[in-house]
């Protein structure tokens, strides 16, 4: 088989991988940046798994040495699959559910804040209102999500009002948003919780 022939039929198949990488990364929440590796190697095995279903199909496709000869409906349906997976997968990560699956099986230390977030007693704190008052700023709205690493807590708030503190006046409205992720020191912040 021709290497430039070869090399384009992997850039066909590739490209299904791709856009289902870039799909991924639109619906989940907490979006990383990803270098060019982990960018192809995402792109590598969400393309195997969407051509998983064709098996016979790619075969062919690959074993046709004289010609591209792109099966239009072989890709359309990599490529729903492809998304397909991608957006199941995002939908499951946002929900927490493969979170939840994982900790089943978790031995360990569990940090404070984890601890509180998975105790019934606290957990009724989630997605009410509070304040998150630090020395500049306090940030009002209802907590979605707290998570712990090392010595910083993180909190996802939606409907956010963000006050600026003013030393010796009231706090004066600074900025609004739909939602708002903080990374915060242990110990430089406050939470006051809103009574019904």
């Amino acid at each position: 088989m021709n290497i430039d022939l070869l090399t384009i039929k992997m850039a066909i198949l590739l490209f299904v991988g791709m856009v289902g990488v870039i799909s991924f990364q639109y619906c989940i929440y907490q979006k990383r940046e990803l270098n060019v590796p982990e960018f192809l190697m995402y792109s590598t095995v969400l393309s195997l798994l969407s051509y998983l279903f064709q098996f016979k199909k790619l075969l062919t496709f690959l074993n046709d040495k004289e010609n591209i000869n792109v099966d239009l409906k072989f890709l359309i349906l990599g490529l729903i699959t492809s998304i397909s997976i991608s957006i199941i997968s995002a939908k499951l990560i946002n929900s927490g559910l493969i979170l939840k699956i994982l900790k089943l099986n978790h031995f360990g230390k569990t940090p404070l804040v984890e601890a509180i977030y998975l105790n019934n007693k606290y957990k009724a704190f989630l997605s009410y209102y509070a304040n998150i008052r630090t020395d500049k700023f306090i940030y009002t709205g209802s907590i979605e999500s707290i998570n712990s690493k090392e010595n910083y807590v993180e909190f996802l708030i939606s409907n956010v009002d963000v006050y600026k503190i003013i030393p010796n006046a009231s706090p004066e409205e600074f900025n609004s948003f739909r939602s708002i992720y903080l990374s915060l020191e242990e110990g430089t912040f406050n939470i006051e919780f809103y009574n019904d």
